[in-house]
C-alpha cells in the first residue's frame, strides 16, 4: 500500500501509526513547514482525546549526588551540582510544592549514583510529603533491583532512565561514559520491581540525515514498555564549556515535530519538553500534543513562578 500524509495524518486520529508512517512524517515535516503544522494540529487533537484537557505540574528538586563517572554526559549537569541535596531542603521544597500546586518532583541522580544515596533521600521524601505528590527518580543503571524494590515501598513510583538516544554511535558520543546496553536493562528491572518508567530523548543529536530513522527507532523501541509512563523531550543546546559547545542548536520545529510524532506513537502516556526549553517555549509543545505533566525545568523558585505564570496566560485546567 502506498504511503501519502494525509492518508497517514487521518488515520493517526483514531490509531497509533506505524514505524514506516512515523518515518514518512518526520521526513516530509522537517522539509515542509505547512505539513509541519498539520502533524502539529493533528498530534493535539489526539492528545485532548487520549489525555483529556487536565493538567499536572512537575519539576526536579535537586541532585542526590555527584556523578562518578570518568567521562560525564555531555548536556548533563548533575557532575557540577555543588553538594547533594539536604534533609532540610527536601522538607523545605516538599512543603512549597504542596503549597503552590506541584503534583511531581524529580530528584536527579547521576548515571553512577550511590545506591545508599537514593534511599536516603527517598526516606526523607516519604518522611515529609503528606499530599499525594508523585516523586520520580532519575538515574542510571547503577541501582540494583533489590534498591528499586525498596524505593517502591518509600513512595517512589517512577524511575527516569534517560536514553537521549538509541543510536549506538551517536549514545556513544553524547554519553561516552554511559553503557546503552545497560540502560536498556535497566527498564527491565525498573518493571520486575513494579515501578513506572520515565525516560528522554533528546532532538538534535547526530546527523541530520539519520536523525528521522533514529527517532522512529528511539519511539518504536519505547513502545513495547507497558510500564512507560512519562517521555521528556528535550532540545539540545550546546552551552560554554561543554565538549560539543560548537554544534547547532535544535530548531524548536525539529523539536515540536519530535513531540508531535511522539504522540502519535505512543499515544496515552504524559510527554513533556525539558531540557532546551525554557517556560516561554511551553504553548509550542502543548500545541504539538505535549501532555498532561508539565515539566518545568528551571530552578525550584523559578519553577513555582513559572507556572502560576502559565497556568493564568494559557488558561490550563490543572489537578492541582
Amino acid at each position: 500500500m502506498t504511503l501519502d500524509f494525509e492518508g497517514i495524518i487521518g488515520k493517526s486520529l483514531a490509531e497509533s501509526i506505524d514505524r514506516q508512517e512515523a518515518l514518512l512524517l518526520f521526513r516530509e515535516c522537517f522539509e515542509d513547514y505547512e505539513k509541519a503544522i498539520v502533524l502539529l494540529g493533528t498530534a493535539y487533537m489526539v492528545r485532548e482525546r487520549e489525555m483529556g484537557n487536565v493538567f499536572s505540574w512537575s519539576t526536579e528538586m535537586g541532585s542526590i549526588d555527584g556523578c562518578g563517572l570518568s567521562s560525564h554526559c555531555h548536556s548533563c549537569s548533575v557532575w557540577q551540582a555543588d553538594k547533594p541535596i539536604s534533609k532540610e531542603e527536601v522538607s523545605r521544597r516538599v512543603y512549597e510544592a504542596e503549597l503552590n500546586g506541584i503534583k511531581g518532583f524529580g530528584l536527579a541522580g547521576s548515571c553512577a549514583t550511590d545506591s545508599n544515596a537514593v534511599v536516603r533521600a527517598a526516606t526523607w521524601i516519604h518522611e515529609f510529603s503528606n499530599n499525594g505528590i508523585g516523586f520520580s527518580i532519575r538515574a542510571g543503571s547503577s541501582i540494583p533491583l533489590q534498591t528499586l524494590k525498596q524505593l517502591q515501598t518509600l513512595g517512589i513510583r517512577r524511575i527516569d532512565c534517560a536514553f537521549d538516544t538509541l543510536n549506538p554511535k551517536v549514545f556513544k558520543t553524547y554519553k561516552p561514559g554511559d553503557d546503552l546496553q545497560a540502560r536498556k536493562q535497566f527498564t527491565l528491572s525498573i518493571a520486575e520491581a513494579g515501578l513506572k518508567l520515565g525516560t528522554n530523548l533528546t532532538a538534535g543529536l547526530g546527523p541530520k540525515e539519520t536523525r528521522s530513522q533514529d527517532y522512529v527507532d528511539a519511539l518504536f523501541f519505547l513502545k513495547q514498555f507497558d510500564h512507560l509512563e512519562h517521555l521528556c523531550i528535550s532540545k539540545f543546546v550546546p552551552y560554554e564549556g561543554m565538549p560539543m559547545a560548537d554544534s547547532s542548536t535544535c530548531s524548536a520545529w525539529e523539536g515540536a515535530c519530535l513531540i508531535a510524532v511522539a504522540r502519535l506513537v505512543l499515544r496515552n502516556i504524559d510527554i513533556s519538553p525539558a531540557y532546551g526549553w525554557k517556560p516561554d517555549d511551553f504553548p509550542g509543545p502543548l500545541m504539538a500534543g505535549s501532555g498532561n505533566r508539565i515539566y518545568i525545568n528551571a530552578p525550584f523558585s523559578e519553577a513555582i513562578s513559572a507556572r502560576s505564570a502559565l497556568h493564568k496566560h494559557l488558561g490550563l485546567e490543572t489537578n492541582a
